[in-house]
């Protein structure tokens, strides 16, 4: 039946069906999908995450510390005793023979005991000369080496290696569409199932970011279900996550970075991630503390974005990432956090049922968090609070 206009006049340009519809091809999609871990920042799409393959479901590193003949007390230490409490697990940077020199005085090592918590060294004191003292907990010890005779060797010093471990994980998902839906001719998409496809795929990858960041490592022993632990599982150490500050700043990022630092970490070219609502502290004009380079015919001449913090431990780029929770900053070295790939992402088709066609994504991978003291994060940053005053420069 042919259109019918109502009303006692009508003109031509009333009619609607034969009319062409204003409807532009491009479709604005209006949820987010940048994925700056997974698929890097910017036009050159340099993943912010590395990627190495991997042959098994459960993967481990080894990591291995090397004896420093560093320390401190761990108790108040009184003018005659000759059991020093030291922290867990740094005995074994002294060997039977050492000479350690506590504040002026010197003492020598003549026995070792890793057997319990705090580790204990059992000394000599007053060596080489000097008085015997009391020493405060936290007092530095510094190694002098041996003072032996001539033919003589000193002890063996040796700290284990550490196994650690995480498992891969299965990202997957499935795009169904029927024949009718692929022939039907529709604005802006010239295949229903490459666009389903693409849909599918970025939703997975921003799965794999957030298994990245806060995954959590388990694995169920009757469904085998394997979840890998991400960045957040490892660095979990109290000195290397700041759970006060609510700004970074060039002050509280530098704090996390001596940390790191003192850790034996390699602090330059580290990368710092967070919301971008928490880059205000960095983006102030009155930060000194690093270089902003601003093009002289540049609109934003004055106020530009930061890039890179300039720190006493090195530069450390400045990453955005609007997925990330907005308490939440990480501070990590690209060659110590990887993406280790037991199998990418690939769509195959499935068993096709009646006029629909069904195809499978899967992909298989996990996350590596090397020497997780010699990274750190902020897990209490809070935009709407307070402005700070210090810190900036």
């Amino acid at each position: 039946m042919a259109e019918q206009i109502i009303g006692p006049s009508w003109t031509s340009y009333e009619q609607t069906v034969q009319h062409i519809l204003q409807l532009e091809d491009m479709i604005t999609v209006l949820s987010p999908q940048d994925r700056p871990l997974i698929g890097g920042i910017g036009g050159d799409s340099v993943p912010l995450l590395p990627s190495k393959p991997v042959l098994n479901r459960v993967f481990s590193w080894q990591e291995e510390e090397e004896p420093q003949p560093y320390g401190t007390v761990a108790e108040a230490i009184d003018i005659s005793e000759t059991a020093w409490d030291v922290a867990d697990g740094t005995a074994a940077n002294w060997r039977v023979g050492d000479f350690i020199r506590c504040e002026d005085e010197v003492v020598q090592v003549t026995a070792i005991d890793t057997s319990g918590d705090p580790d204990v060294l059992t000394v000599v004191r007053a060596s080489a000369g000097t008085s015997a003292a009391t020493h405060a907990t936290g007092s530095a010890l510094q190694g002098l080496g041996t003072v032996l005779p001539e033919g003589q060797l000193g002890g063996a010093s040796y700290l284990g290696r550490d196994l650690v471990e995480n498992y891969t994980q299965i990202f997957s998902g499935t795009v169904e569409v029927t024949e009718t839906e692929q022939i039907i001719p529709k604005y802006g998409v010239p295949s229903e199932l490459a666009k389903q496809t693409a849909l599918q795929l970025k939703r997975i990858h921003l799965e794999m970011e957030n298994s990245a960041v806060t995954g959590i490592k388990r694995q169920d022993s009757a469904t085998r279900r394997r979840m890998s632990g991400g960045f957040k599982s490892f660095v979990t150490t109290a000195a290397n996550v700041d759970s006060s500050s609510t700004f970074a700043t060039l002050g509280t990022v530098e704090a996390l970075m001596a940390v790191i630092h003192g850790n034996g970490g390699e602090t330059d070219g580290m990368v710092f991630m967070s919301n971008e609502a928490n880059f205000a502290a960095l983006n102030n004009l009155t930060d000194t503390g690093r270089v902003r380079v601003t093009e002289v015919g540049d609109s934003r001449r004055g106020r530009s974005q930061a890039r890179i913090l300039m720190t006493e431990y090195g530069d450390v780029t400045l990453a955005r990432n609007r997925r990330l929770l907005s308490t939440d900053g990480l501070l990590y070295s690209p060659q110590r956090f990887n993406k280790r790939d037991m199998r990418p992402l690939v769509m195959f088709p499935l068993a096709k049922t009646a006029d629909t066609v069904k195809y499978g994504i899967v992909g298989e991978c996990g996350w590596q968090v090397k020497a997780a003291d010699q990274a750190a994060r902020f897990s209490a940053l809070d935009a709407t609070d307070t402005f700070p005053t210090s810190g900036l420069v």
